[in-house]
């Protein structure tokens, strides 16, 4: 009877074994995604974009940033109270943006929580805002993940 247990209990360790072992090798295709100029090779495996490390390089590495932005850029300026008007930025007119204080040797960024777990909610879009209290004054920056990639896709300044 031990012998019939030992027997079954080897067989399913293979098959669960080897079901295991299946899943962690399977490659999936490679795609092409295409949204306005951004025409890049992203592959299912790979993990989602931590945003802090890729706002780091995208205000770092200039190369990094005009390959970071979907072309062309919908630039908006929001007056006040009336609509935006919106214009938009090709690659070659791009201007490189520092979105971060680089003058110390630690980058920080602040952070607002809107819950005490200190987590953000995976929404795959990201607004870094400038604002000034009372005054018409900031800018805002649309940020969308794109598989596992962040782009920045809108700016929208305001203006008095």
């Amino acid at each position: 009877m031990n012998f019939k247990i030992s027997i079954v209990s080897f067989i399913l360790l293979i098959i669960i074994c080897d079901q295991s072992e299946s899943k962690s090798f399977v490659s999936f295709p490679i795609k092409k995604i295409k949204s306005g100029d951004l025409n890049i090779k992203v592959s299912h495996t790979e993990k989602a974009e931590i945003f802090e490390e890729f706002l780091e390089d995208f205000t770092l590495i200039k190369d990094f940033q005009i390959s970071r932005v979907v072309f062309p850029l919908l630039d908006c300026a929001f007056p006040g109270e009336i609509n935006s008007h919106c214009d938009t930025i090709n690659k070659s007119n791009w201007q490189h943006l520092v979105l971060l204080d680089t003058s110390k040797s630690v980058i920080q960024i602040t952070k607002i929580y809107d819950n005490w777990n200190l987590k953000m909610n995976d929404t795959a879009e990201r607004v870094l805002s400038f604002e000034t209290n009372g005054k018409n004054v900031c800018s805002f920056y649309f940020f969308k993940r794109i598989e596992n990639k962040w782009y920045l896709v809108k700016r929208l300044v305001c203006e008095d």
